[in-house]
C-alpha cells in the first residue's frame, strides 16, 4: 500500500510540476505587465505634480538649450573627480554653476542633465529635477526658480 501511495504521490508531483511550468510564464507576463501599468501611473503622478508646481515647459528649454552643442565637447565634466564625488552622492544634492552671463554654463549643465537623465533611464537614479533660469524680461517665469 505504502509503494502504491508513494507512486501516486511521484505521478501527482509530476503533474503538479508540469502545471507549474506551463503557468509560470503566463504569470510572469502578468506579472510584468501589472509593473508597466503601475510604473505609467507612477511616472502620471510625477507628471502631474510637475505641471503643478511649475507650468513652464522646462523639456522645451532643455531642448532649446542643447541645440548648436559641438558634440564631444563638455566630455571632460564628467571624468572631473568633483563632478564624479558630487554625481555618486547618495545624498539629494543641488548642482550650482555661476558665471557670468553668455559663459556657457547652460550648455555645461545640460550635458550633466542628460547624464542623470540617462542613469534615470538605466535605472541607476531617481529622475532628476532641474529648471533653466533665465533673466530675459520676456519670461519673468523663469527668472524666479
Amino acid at each position: 500500500m505504502a509503494l502504491v501511495d508513494r507512486t501516486d504521490n511521484a505521478k501527482n508531483h509530476v503533474k503538479s510540476m508540469d502545471l507549474l511550468a506551463r503557468i509560470d510564464e503566463p504569470l510572469r507576463r502578468m506579472d510584468d505587465g501589472l509593473k508597466n501599468i503601475h510604473d505609467n501611473l507612477q511616472a502620471s503622478k510625477r507628471a502631474e505634480i510637475v505641471r503643478w508646481l511649475s507650468p513652464e515647459p522646462y523639456i522645451q528649454h532643455h531642448k532649446q538649450t542643447r541645440q548648436g552643442i559641438l558634440t564631444k565637447t563638455r566630455q571632460w565634466l564628467l571624468s572631473d573627480p568633483i563632478f564624479k564625488k558630487w554625481k555618486d552622492d547618495s545624498a539629494s544634492t543641488v548642482l550650482w554653476l555661476y558665471g557670468i552671463p553668455g559663459s556657457g554654463k547652460s550648455k555645461l549643465v545640460s550635458m550633466v542633465i542628460e547624464d542623470a537623465l540617462a542613469r534615470y533611464k538605466a535605472g541607476d537614479s531617481p529622475h532628476p529635477v532641474f529648471f533653466y533660469c533665465s533673466r530675459n524680461p520676456a519670461e519673468p517665469a523663469r527668472s524666479d526658480p
